[in-house]
């Protein structure tokens, strides 16, 4: 079975239940149809890029929090998602 599919000797497989049958597979091919379907669900969005601009935008806000500025206030929420492109 193993040559059938192609894996070698040690392959991790993973194993779920799926429309009441079992459904096994490779562990790298399971992780490639996840991280296709996010892919399609996200497009090219890149949540990496997201999360550094947010910790950015906080950063730049606390640190004009700590020099005192006046106008420094917190953004709306979801704010930080548009400005970085979400």
């Amino acid at each position: 079975m193993r040559r059938e599919l192609g894996l070698d000797m040690g392959s991790e497989l993973g194993a779920q239940v799926e429309g009441g049958r079992v459904v096994v597979e490779d562990r790298l091919a399971n992780l490639r149809r996840w991280r296709d379907a996010w892919r399609a669900v996200l497009g090219h969005r890149s949540l990496a890029d997201e999360l550094v601009a947010e910790r950015r935008a906080e950063a730049s806000l606390e640190e004009a929090e700590a020099s005192g500025d006046p106008d420094a206030t917190a953004p709306a929420p979801g704010a930080l998602r548009r400005a970085a492109g979400g």
